[in-house]
């Protein structure tokens, strides 16, 4: 009997180390949690701590996981002011002082989840509610610091988001919807260069000005051969009022994390960001700074050039 209980308290106890300052007051970098594993989504609670995966589609793998409170179960509606994230646009850290609080109403199966220390934490503001299956455990207690070491030790980082997928990959096939109701797929754009713009409908970064100097850059990117699109992480609704409200006139994608894929399949957490593949689906450039994406465009612009030379070169 006592084997039994030590195996099943090796199955379903462990301790993780916290990392970061997300926490922050409830916990501090260096603690020791106990955490119960395999919690029931039923049991799930208002105030619990959780250790998680943030992800559509969160991988068994230990790595990556992250500490957050539960603020709202599914069906309940959640107000705040999002996150608060210091990003690279155009080479400078921009950081929005005034930030206008936003709504969410968390679909069935899904939490949302904030760090206490809302100033420093990466959270559902950014993320989203996320699927009740990424929780991979609820904190149970702080063990003083000269506890003995459990089986099982996972330090628990603040991982911050990702920007889209590296330079050099080859960029997903994919497939969304149009404001109209139609599809629109990735093969559709087969050997041609494609410049994909994702976005928040209720982005806290100055989306007006953004918006602006995207639209110019499409205009380059257009004279160039590359197809641009518009991808809206938000449902339907949100972002046709966003659309009409921002005034965009580029062909829009929706697909919000708990229906499409698009978004995990192309690494985008953090946004508004980018990715630029060429005409053989490799990621030429993506993420933030607006100055990389314009960089890129022009050797695009100078590949295509020679590219032609050298045809006419042949032909004569």
């Amino acid at each position: 009997m006592l084997c039994m209980s030590g195996a099943l308290m090796r199955l379903c106890l462990l301790i993780v180390t916290v990392t970061g300052q997300s926490m922050i007051p409830t916990f501090q970098d260096g603690d020791r949690l106990l955490v119960w594993r395999r919690w029931p989504a039923r049991w799930l609670r208002c105030g619990q701590i959780v250790v998680l995966q943030q992800g559509a589609s969160a991988r068994p793998e230990l790595e990556g996981w992250q500490m957050k409170r539960i603020v709202a179960l599914p069906g309940e509606v959640f107000t705040a002011r999002p996150a608060p994230i210091r990003s690279a646009m155009d080479d400078q850290l921009i950081e929005e002082a005034e930030q206008a609080e936003q709504t969410w109403q968390i679909p069935p199966g899904h939490v949302f989840v904030c760090g206490d220390h809302r100033e420093q934490s990466i959270d559902s503001r950014t993320w989203g509610p996320l699927p009740q299956r990424n929780v991979r455990g609820v904190v149970l207690m702080k063990l003083a610091r000269s506890a003995q070491a459990a089986p099982l030790v996972v330090p628990v980082n603040h991982v911050p988001p990702k920007w889209g997928l590296p330079v050099g990959h080859v960029a997903p096939a994919f497939r969304a919807s149009t404001l109209e109701g139609s599809t629109v797929t990735s093969q559709q754009y087969r050997g041609q260069a494609l410049l994909l713009f994702f976005f928040f409908a209720h982005s806290s970064l100055p989306m007006p000005s953004l918006l602006s100097r995207f639209e110019a850059i499409a205009r380059r990117a257009a004279e160039v051969g590359v197809v641009v699109l518009f991808v809206s992480a938000s449902h339907l609704e949100a972002t046709r009022r966003f659309a009409q409200e921002m005034r965009i006139s580029l062909p829009l994608l929706v697909a919000p994390r708990a229906q499409n894929t698009l978004l995990h399949d192309f690494e985008v957490e953090g946004m508004p960001c980018y990715c630029l593949a060429d005409q053989a689906g490799v990621v030429r450039a993506s993420g933030i700074p607006l100055s990389v994406l314009e960089a890129a465009l022009d050797r695009l612009a100078e590949e295509r050039v020679l590219a032609s030379a050298e045809q006419q070169l042949v032909e004569h």
